[in-house]
């Protein structure tokens, strides 16, 4: 959301932290520079896709992860988030 870009950097900070001690998974953030303004991206790495479906599956029953993703409700822009399954090759 235009004018939130620190509030949304700490969320996605905080965000991180939960999904570290739920997962054990690290987030990674990057924040664009020189491209679109305030545009983010978080990356998080898994050995297989039952590695991930196995922590997704953790995260969702997390009420500390649910809190935390609800407090992007007034931080992003609707349609900004896109979710993208890369192969490390």
């Amino acid at each position: 959301m235009p004018g939130k870009t620190f509030e949304l950097l700490a969320a996605l900070k905080e965000t991180a932290e939960i999904v570290k001690s739920v997962t054990g998974t690290e987030v990674i953030n990057f924040a664009s520079m020189g491209a679109q303004v305030g545009e983010t991206v978080s990356v998080l790495n898994f050995s297989s896709l039952a590695e991930y479906e196995e922590k997704i599956a953790k995260l969702v029953a997390s009420a500390d992860y649910r809190a935390a993703v609800k407090s992007f409700e007034d931080l992003v822009v609707p349609g900004a988030s896109h979710d993208h399954f890369l192969r490390q090759i």
